[in-house]
């Protein structure tokens, strides 16, 4: 209940200080903070946008290392397991990364635009587009399993199925569908 209290609080929090400080601009349907305003515009896009990030990336670092320690100190009961504990923190570390993939245009984008370097619309649209992909990194990330595969797998007619046993096939490997 914490967790849920804190995502809502937090981001309501934050969006309404531009809203008081006029710090708002429309642009293409996106609401920025105004750059070139000085010092304010900074901060404002450091705490609204970025340091957010920085700390969901930090804590999302900070839990994978905790979980790879936990999972370093249990013994593994097979050989099976301990190919499954490896497989899922092989596939952890793309949590964070694909949280600073999708992040450093947009702030490379807001460096040149407070320092005065002339705005290129083309970063601009390459940081919006990445912050966009956000969700579905994620998605991609979370929802890549071997199940998921599997069926993309079939419906691409990459693999073949076989009835009778209920078994997938694809470059000379089995799959036991259920």
């Amino acid at each position: 209940m914490f967790y849920l209290a804190f995502a809502w609080a937090l981001p309501c929090a934050l969006s309404v200080i531009p809203i008081f400080t006029n710090s708002y601009k429309i642009t293409s349907g996106w609401c920025w903070i105004k750059g070139g305003m000085g010092i304010e515009s900074i901060i404002l896009q450091l705490v609204e946008g970025f340091a957010t990030a920085l700390a969901v990336l930090i804590y999302n670092t900070i839990t994978l290392i905790k979980i790879k320690k936990k999972l370093k100190g249990e013994l593994a009961k097979n050989e099976k397991e301990d190919r499954l504990r490896k497989k899922l923190m092989k596939r952890m570390i793309y949590y964070p990364l694909v949280l600073l993939i999708c992040i450093t245009p947009a702030a490379i984008y807001r460096i040149f635009e407070n320092t005065g370097i002339k705005e290129y619309t083309i970063l601009a649209m390459i940081a919006a587009d990445f912050q966009c992909l956000l969700g579905f990194g994620n998605a991609i990330v979370y929802g890549f399993t071997e199940n998921l595969k599997k069926k993309v797998k079939l419906k691409f007619r990459l693999m073949d199925y076989d009835e009778s046993s209920e078994r997938c096939s694809a470059n000379n490997v089995d799959y036991k569908t259920k």
